[in-house]
């Protein structure tokens, strides 16, 4: 009897031990979309990315832009790559999962009409683009496995706060 009672004891101390250190993630709200997309060209090192005008994300990439309250979408524009990236803050009253699922709609997209003949070695960053949300921002990216991993790297040190 005692056993056991000493070891309900312990199993409830290293639980409320585990629980009691663990910290939560919060994230920035004020940074605007823009600020967010220059530090993460800035860290890719290139000033070959353009930003993109409203008509091209309606027109191009068919997003529905009523989801976000600020956007910047970056797009090489002078390589012989298709480097791209787009930073997105939510807009009052739509859920970050909703918002997330309308890019994720535009990646997919982009990988149903790729044409396998155009840039063929180009093709494994669009298979292996991705969306990551921090807070309320979310940002799509269509990089090399470095540069993806530099570009959410940034995006993420610099929402993140300590909670």
């Amino acid at each position: 009897m005692r056993y056991r009672i000493l070891s309900l004891i312990l199993a409830l101390c290293a639980l409320s031990a585990l629980f009691g250190c663990s910290k939560t993630t919060e994230y920035r709200d004020d940074l605007p979309a823009t600020d967010l997309a220059d530090l993460v060209a800035d860290t890719l090192g290139s000033d070959s990315f353009a930003a993109m005008k409203e008509s091209y994300l309606t027109g191009a990439m068919k997003l529905d832009l009523i989801l976000f309250s600020e956007y910047d979408v970056r797009i090489n524009a002078y390589g012989a790559d298709i480097d791209e990236f787009g930073i997105f803050k939510t807009a009052d009253g739509v859920s970050v999962k909703d918002a997330v699922a309308e890019l994720d709609k535009y990646l997919s997209f982009r990988l149903e009409t790729w044409m396998d003949e155009y840039m063929p070695e180009e093709k494994p960053k669009l298979e292996k683009a991705e969306t990551h949300s921090a807070g309320n921002y979310i940002m799509y990216v269509i990089l090399s496995e470095e540069n993806k991993a530099a570009a959410l790297k940034t995006f993420n040190d610099y929402l993140k706060t300590e909670g």
